[in-house]
């Protein structure tokens, strides 16, 4: 494992003060670039702001109602709404635990529960989701996933479904479903044109749903949490331990064909080169383009112009659009990747990225600004590490040890091809045996 030593940075802060407590604690939005109380960690999400107390580790049960079982142990009975934070989630009772009017079990063959979620917030518009509970078929779940699907996010992620709550993995998996397109803030102003389309400001919706989880849904208060998500699910991950308070909460994030949403300025605009040889898998031929092309046109007919529906942008992701220097700097702050984003270091949150190393799309173009040139090459010890994200944990991690400064792991797979990572069962059992030896209890 490629030993290095990238400069470690504290997140700075959008001023957001975190509520986990049922009762609300009063959260407030704090002008941006506020000093943070955090401010002694380098693991700290953009916000800056210490978990409460709940945050340590969600009760089991929550007093308020006949408790419901939500399988492996844990029951639901709490975070109803309204919820008191910004952003915050709550149950609205209408999964299958409540009313049984939404989020119906056919929908995640396997789950023996689900929950229906409001997700408010000031920066963006309310938005529901659903939240499939797929027990562990073991007597004891070594772990909570939450699973993000890519797209606009609305159907439930289910790439581990089938295999990961069975032996040896014995995962409880826990799939989000949108009700719309999560990436999508609502908004009709700001935003690179003026009229919303705020994605950084969105990705406080997997926030919320994050923070809930956290603190009402795991199985039990030392049963860890993490996440996997693939394509745009992958970019929701990313915006929690990049920007939000992911790294608090997650104890181990799994990517697949990771990111679409790492530099929108790149991505949307037509003029930006072909990646040539700057790319994250180094097998990768030369043409692999950073451009959203492979979203609409010709060899993808019927397909919707995503990334322009995110932005609000007409100008994103459009034949001949052309930016003016305006929408370009608005495109980039909304990105993964803003304008002088430092180098961070994680030390309570593990990372994995499985991809393709054969016929490239946008995800590879992005992910090259976050995970850097040729990553499986550092991952093998055969060249430097150039990404954005580092680790230093107090436990092993792959071949790094505990107490050293490594890289995430990077898996470049030649054998699939531009998002197909997951789709055989060499590539299933790769990602759940990646979560049975890493989703553990970190924080």
């Amino acid at each position: 494992m490629t030993r290095f030593h990238p400069p470690t940075r504290l997140l700075p802060s959008l001023g957001l003060a975190i509520c986990l407590l049922p009762a609300g604690c009063g959260s407030t939005v704090t002008p941006a670039g506020a000093a943070s109380d955090a401010a002694a960690s380098t693991d700290t999400g953009a916000d800056g702001g210490q978990p409460s107390d709940a945050a340590q580790g969600g009760p089991d049960t929550i007093d308020g109602g006949e408790a419901a079982e939500a399988g492996n142990g844990a029951t639901l009975d709490a975070g109803a709404c309204p919820g008191s934070g910004d952003p915050v989630a709550c149950d609205d009772g209408t999964g299958s635990l409540g009313t049984k009017a939404s989020c119906p079990l056919s929908t995640e063959p396997g789950a023996s529960a689900s929950v229906h979620l409001r997700v408010s917030g000031s920066m963006f518009t309310t938005l529901g989701a659903c939240l499939y509970v797929t027990p562990s078929s073991c007597s004891s779940a070594k772990g909570d996933i939450l699973e993000f699907s890519g797209g606009d996010g609305t159907g439930p992620g289910a790439a581990l479904n089938g295999l990961g709550e069975k032996s040896p993995y014995c995962l409880r998996l826990l799939s989000v479903a949108w009700d719309s397109n999560w990436a999508d803030d609502g908004t009709t102003s700001g935003g690179p044109a003026g009229m919303g389309g705020n994605v950084l400001a969105a990705s406080q919706r997997p926030q919320a749903l994050i923070e809930w989880v956290h603190s009402y849904l795991r199985t039990s208060n030392t049963t860890p949490l993490c996440g996997s998500g693939g394509s745009a699910g992958s970019s929701e991950l990313l915006y929690q331990v990049m920007h939000n308070n992911g790294a608090k909460l997650l104890d181990h994030v799994q990517l697949t064909s990771a990111t679409p949403y790492a530099r929108f300025d790149k991505g949307c605009d037509s003029a930006t080169p072909q990646e040539g040889t700057n790319v994250v898998c180094s097998a990768l031929p030369p043409a692999t383009e950073p451009q959203y092309s492979f979203l609409y046109g010709a060899a993808n007919p019927g397909a919707v112009h995503l990334v322009q529906g995110d932005t609000h942008d007409p100008n994103c992701d459009a034949d001949g659009g052309v930016q003016s220097p305006a929408e370009q700097a608005a495109l980039q702050a909304m990105s993964l990747v803003t304008s002088g984003f430092t180098p961070i270091t994680l030390e309570t949150t593990s990372l994995s990225a499985f991809m393709c190393a054969t016929v490239p799309n946008a995800t590879q173009g992005q992910a090259v600004y976050i995970f850097g040139v040729n990553a499986d090459l550092a991952n093998l010890d055969a060249g430097p590490y150039s990404g954005l994200i580092s680790l230093n944990l107090a436990t092993s991690f792959y071949g790094c040890p505990a107490g050293s400064a490594c890289m995430p792991h990077v898996v470049c797979n030649p054998a699939c091809a531009t998002e197909d990572f997951g789709e055989t069962m060499t590539d299933r059992v790769a990602l759940a045996t990646d979560l049975q030896d890493n989703c553990v209890l970190r924080h």
